[in-house]
């Protein structure tokens, strides 16, 4: 995965995760969360990358390269606040 691939998958992550990251992190002592080396994430930033090797793997990136190759550009970060109310 290049540099600009890996940052538009980064940016989704953040964005869509955003204050539960903390909450993840604590969990993440468990051992729930692993970089692609296997070892455990410790801080924010290796939750992330973890959280980015993770969704990389199971087909976003693909998906982000076939958007990228029909509109010569990474997708847009959602807007949330847009999103579906459940109640």
């Amino acid at each position: 995965m290049d540099d600009e691939l890996r940052a538009a998958v980064r940016r989704h992550v953040v964005h869509c995760f955003g204050e539960s990251l903390d909450q993840m992190l604590k969990d993440a002592e468990g051992g729930r969360f692993t970089n692609s080396e296997g070892r455990m994430a410790r801080t924010k930033e290796e939750l992330i990358e973890s959280a980015v090797d993770m969704f990389a793997a199971r087909g976003m990136a693909k998906a982000f390269e076939k958007y990228h190759e029909e509109h010569g550009c990474y997708p847009e970060l959602p807007d949330l606040s847009k999103a579906p109310r459940m109640f």
